[in-house]
């Protein structure tokens, strides 16, 4: 029982106290050069990792 209680311990702490980083960002494109005005649109996210 200890064991389990260690572990999950473990467990959390390294995922709650992970370096990691998630910037989420709009990204406006045009599919076709001719159509200007038919800009779509897509909400990306971007995670970033302490080792790169």
């Amino acid at each position: 029982m200890k064991r389990i209680i260690i572990g999950v311990f473990s467990f959390l702490s390294v995922a709650f106290l992970a370096q990691n980083q998630r910037f989420s960002y709009e990204y406006k494109f045009v599919r076709d050069s001719t159509e200007k005005d038919k800009a779509e649109t897509e909400v990306m996210l971007l995670n970033v990792f302490s080792n790169g």
